[in-house]
């Protein structure tokens, strides 16, 4: 099996984890919407808000340093990953704990001090998480990853909607992350069957350092643009409007945050090997975002069109006012979802800086943009900062394509039927939306229906080149998907090579 079968391979595994772990998600937010406050919510929000931007510093890039690495003494560069992580972890989460009665003054609740204290636990974990899994993603062995993460998508959400119900409050939200995070992380040292030593290799600290420079101004300005919305909305508009807007910002990104963690997870090991083919890296790259967005674009238009009745059912009126943010945000997740390879080929080329330096202008200008229209209400701050990013994701899209030696048109060619599709298949849906059907199932199985038929019909008319390649591209990586997918689009089946 070559690189490109072991990625998509490899790709469809985790997507596949990734979508089950978020429909439990979406079941245990559900059952703890009702059963805890937006104010809530708001308070674990703005605690991860400050851990956020403290682990900037701490271990950012090192996965990426790892998985590129082409040096032969990988145990000695792993042993010295694996204690500069669990250093700079214990530091971030030191620093956190101590930061937490100042953050819990300024924001007037105690309890995000022990908040802090189990978000830093559960930090230090993913922290320990780094090496083995990029251990894993550096053989392009996903599957091993997949097995040991899979008995906890189901037992996370579970344990939280056990300890809500049992009267743990807002500490539901992370003690039972924290519990199955330890044992998560021993699944993994088993599974690549760590030898551990004493030996820290600490002259090899500023070379992973080093490697991480550029990442780490890149992550610490993109968390200014992504979690300064949060602390502004909480600042201005109180934890409540921060609770609403934290779970309008979730429910658009449940399946697009996916799509980039798997993206970046993947492809950051796998197009290195590509970096002397940069024709068959833009191959790769176009082939990826068409699967991606003949995914995400349906699903979450569907989504934003059928939000009132969808949110209105799922978590009941007192959550109504998420309802026109969360339509608003689809519009960034969408766009989000396609640019998700972005990182991936930005440091597989080894050029970090021309993701940094665009950041340092573009950061102080969506700053600026929240904190002015995030002084009147969640969906001004909304529709801002949205209108703000897609642009700044139309410069993403060019600066790819000129690394690959393509176009911004190319890119856009390669989603045309896609795109189509989905346009027509939201205009549809709004038709049936404007009939204010008076039961909420009814509205939204009917919006659904009508999005969903008419997204098949005219993809089955202008995009049957894409039907196949999309057919191909399973068919290669699961042949009973590629069955499936081919029976719904009425396509002849193909054997997998």
């Amino acid at each position: 099996m070559d690189i490109g079968q072991k990625a998509s391979k490899g790709f469809f595994s985790i997507l596949t984890r990734n979508l089950l772990a978020r429909a439990m998600g979406l079941v245990s937010m559900i059952v703890l919407a009702r059963q805890l406050s937006p104010s809530d919510f708001g308070l674990v929000s703005i605690t991860e808000v400050l851990l956020n931007f403290i682990a900037v510093f701490g271990v950012t890039g090192v996965f990426e340093f790892l998985v590129s690495y082409r040096g032969t003494d990988r145990s000695e560069i792993n042993q010295s990953a694996f204690w500069f992580n669990a250093m700079m972890g214990l530091g971030v989460a030191t620093v956190l704990i101590l930061a937490a009665p100042f953050w819990a003054e300024n924001h007037g609740d105690e309890r995000i001090i022990p908040l802090s204290i189990l978000v830093s636990g559960i930090f230090l974990m993913s922290c320990l998480q780094i090496l083995p899994k990029s251990i894993l993603s550096q053989r392009l062995d996903f599957e091993t990853q997949t097995r040991v993460q899979a008995p906890f998508i189901l037992l996370m959400p579970l344990g939280k909607i056990a300890f809500a119900f049992l009267g743990f409050g807002v500490y539901s939200l992370l003690i039972p992350t924290l519990f199955f995070s330890v044992v998560q992380t021993i699944l993994f040292y088993r599974a690549v069957r760590w030898d551990f030593h004493w030996a820290l290799f600490a002259h090899r600290w500023s070379e992973i350092y080093g490697f991480t420079k550029h990442l780490i101004g890149t992550t610490f300005l993109t968390r200014i643009t992504d979690e300064g919305d949060k602390f502004i909305v909480g600042k201005f508009l109180g934890l409540e409007a921060l609770g609403v807007y934290n779970l309008a910002s979730q429910l658009a990104q449940l399946f697009t945050a996916n799509i980039g963690t798997i993206t970046n997870q993947i492809f950051a090991a796998a197009f290195p090997k590509y970096a002397h083919n940069r024709k068959l890296m833009l191959e790769r790259y176009l082939q990826v975002t068409k699967v991606i967005a003949f995914f995400s674009f349906p699903i979450m238009g569907c989504m934003a069109v059928a939000a009132e009745p969808l949110i209105t059912l799922v978590y009941t009126d007192k959550w109504s006012a998420a309802i026109l943010p969360f339509q608003i945000l689809t519009v960034f997740a969408v766009f989000r979802s396609v640019t998700s390879s972005y990182g991936a080929v930005i440091n597989s080329l080894q050029v970090p800086h021309i993701a940094f330096y665009p950041l340092l202008v573009y950061a102080p200008i969506h700053l600026a943009v929240a904190i002015y229209c995030g002084q009147y209400s969640i969906v001004t701050l909304a529709l801002g900062v949205v209108s703000l990013k897609v642009l700044y994701l139309q410069f993403r899209i060019h600066q790819v394509a000129v690394l690959l030696h393509s176009s911004v048109q190319k890119f856009y060619s390669n989603l045309r039927s896609t795109l189509l599709a989905s346009i027509a298949a939201i205009i549809c849906g709004l038709g049936v939306a404007f009939l204010n059907i008076s039961n909420n199932w009814l509205e939204l199985s009917a919006i659904s229906l009508a999005f969903l038929l008419t997204f098949w019909g005219v993809v089955q008319i202008f995009g049957k080149h894409d039907l196949i390649a999309i057919r191909d591209f399973f068919s290669k990586t699961n042949p009973r998907v590629g069955l499936v997918f081919a029976r719904v689009f009425l396509l002849s089946r193909v054997h997998a090579t």
